[in-house]
């Protein structure tokens, strides 16, 4: 059956806040993300998101406001399996530019490096560990430089000093 998870949900963030959302299993954190990044609709009220009204848009307006202004870290990372470390992290600034590799390979590859991935910038995603995809998909986020950043538990599958390394980055980016 249907289940309310979030009600009379009403908050704002600052441009340049760095908030976590904290709570138990199944309270809604990942909810929020998703709507947040316009992956689900709310049943009632509104979400906007840098300057847009989510809830007015069709599918493909969503699309475009993900690509243009979102950068979006899942549980799962979203990797393509058979491409590289590196071509997973251009991928999108690719699509949002409409190609231009070359270009955008280095500032790629430096967030790769900047994440302790230098020696995995040319292993396919599919050879990598947990951990190391993780950090692709973050690098790939980073890369976009996008207006508004959303994680979803971005250091569950890290080792500890991998987790300390990504918070530091989360922290001065």
């Amino acid at each position: 059956g249907n289940r309310q998870v979030l009600a009379a949900f009403d908050t704002s963030f600052a441009r340049g806040e760095l908030v976590a959302l904290e709570g138990r299993s199944g309270s809604g954190k990942t909810t929020i993300l998703h709507l947040l990044a316009g992956l689900e609709r709310p049943d009632a009220g509104s979400v906007e998101v840098a300057g847009l009204e989510l809830t007015a848009l069709d599918r493909e307006q969503l699309a475009a406001h993900r690509r243009d202004h979102i950068g979006w870290v899942g549980q799962e990372p979203g990797l393509l399996p058979f491409a590289t470390a590196l071509e997973n992290s251009v991928i999108a600034l690719e699509l949002r530019d409409g190609g231009r590799r070359a270009e955008h390979e280095p500032h790629a590859r430096e967030w790769l490096e900047r994440l302790g991935l230098e020696d995995c910038v040319d292993r396919a995603a599919d050879r990598l560990s947990g951990g190391e995809r993780q950090r692709v998909a973050i690098a790939r986020a980073l890369a976009r430089s996008p207006e508004v950043l959303l994680l979803d538990e971005p250091t569950a599958r890290l080792d500890e000093a991998s987790a300390e390394l990504v918070a530091d980055l989360l922290l001065t980016a």
